[in-house]
């Protein structure tokens, strides 16, 4: 909880170490949480302005830290900032490498040397206390019985000088070998600096720094696009297979008869019986398929008046107004004779008449020959 509090602390002061560990998950929390929530514009403006106040209150704390003057202050914030709400406003995924820059911003902060002199706790000096609780109870105190009070104070004089004295806890042992090592680094930090930001090299560095951007944003772009293309090529050539597979199927179809009721009867290659009439509109193209027993159950068989049913293969729409059911060629023959004998059937919802049909199958030499079998 101390913690927490101590991101978002006006007055402390952050070394090196801890700056560049807040900049580095706060950077890491923007880009994975809006990413997450990318379709909620709302959630990704909180996570924007959480990650904002908190990098703004570390470079606060680093600029305490190094005593310098607030006006690098709001230039990583203000950056981050617009970079994000661009990034959010888009929501393309190539544009997050522009968090580069406020990255790199944050960066320079880190060449300077700390000028504070107070006991640093996790990286932190400031009023909120991150340091552990110590136990500060004395142990194995012993007071020997004496018989006068004079007696009994020079005991308890005589024990307290035996106690141990106060040991430094490992955290702060640590944290205040880090605080050496970021004295030591003081000088190091100060090159880095003075050689690439002074005014000859500086135009060169962000020269650098946009090529890298750049670079890595059209390297996002074109594998973006590269296999965008590749997804439409493929979702091209899978509608071409099926129209070709649907072209194939409707040239297969033979022997076609129009009943009486407006649908027609035809056969498959392995005559199959198909039954096809014209319905609603629909933009459903497969209503039942037994290979996978998904669909309209409804349309799972046709039935006769007599009780009698027969299982379809396959119920599909083609134009979005042409009902096709096909059969298995096993059940051909008693599905003829069932249209020819008997008054009715359903299939899929829709009732067909049966009158006339039993003429109409014996005009067809196909269709007669079967039905006399």
């Amino acid at each position: 909880m101390f913690f927490l509090q101590s991101l978002f602390c006006w007055v402390g002061a952050d070394n090196r170490y801890r700056f560049s560990l807040i900049v580095a998950f706060n950077h890491l929390f923007f880009i994975v949480f809006s990413a997450v929530f990318h379709t909620s514009f709302f959630l990704s403006c909180i996570i924007l302005m959480l990650s904002t106040i908190i990098l703004t209150c570390t470079t606060k704390r680093r600029l305490n830290d190094a005593r310098l003057t607030k006006n690098w202050l709001y230039t990583p914030a203000i950056s981050f900032a617009i970079i994000g709400l661009i990034i959010i406003s888009f929501n393309y995924q190539p544009l997050y490498w522009l968090t580069l820059f406020p990255a790199a911003l944050s960066s320079i902060l880190l060449t300077y040397p700390s000028q504070n002199n107070s006991q640093y706790n996790y990286g932190y000096s400031g009023p909120i206390n991150l340091s552990p609780v110590k136990n500060t109870t004395m142990r194995n105190q012993r007071i020997e019985p004496t018989l006068t009070s004079q007696h009994a104070h020079l005991n308890v004089e005589n024990t307290t000088s035996f106690n141990h004295p106060p040991t430094q806890s490992f955290e702060d042992s640590y944290y205040n070998d880090k605080t050496s090592a970021n004295n030591s680094a003081q000088d190091i930090g100060e090159l880095i600096r003075e050689k690439l930001l002074n005014n000859h090299n500086s135009k060169f560095v962000i020269l650098g720094l946009l090529t890298i951007i750049v670079i890595a944003m059209l390297t996002s772009l074109i594998l973006s696009f590269s296999s965008k293309n590749q997804e439409t090529t493929m979702t091209g050539q899978e509608k071409l297979v099926e129209e070709k597979s649907t072209q194939t199927t409707i040239n297969e179809r033979t022997n076609k008869v129009t009943l009486p009721d407006d649908f027609s009867i035809m056969t498959t290659p392995f005559n199959g019986l198909i039954v096809h009439w014209q319905a609603d509109s629909t933009h459903e193209l497969n209503l039942w398929d037994i290979s996978r027993a998904t669909g309209d159950d409804s349309c799972k068989s046709i039935s006769f008046n007599n009780d009698n049913s027969y299982r379809t293969t396959k119920v599909y729409v083609e134009n979005t107004v042409e009902y096709i059911a096909e059969f298995s060629p096993l059940d051909t023959r008693k599905i003829l004779k069932d249209i020819a004998l008997r008054s009715n059937f359903t299939l899929c919802g829709y009732s067909f008449s049966l009158k006339g049909s039993q003429a109409t199958l014996g005009k067809s030499n196909f269709y007669a020959d079967l039905l006399a079998q």
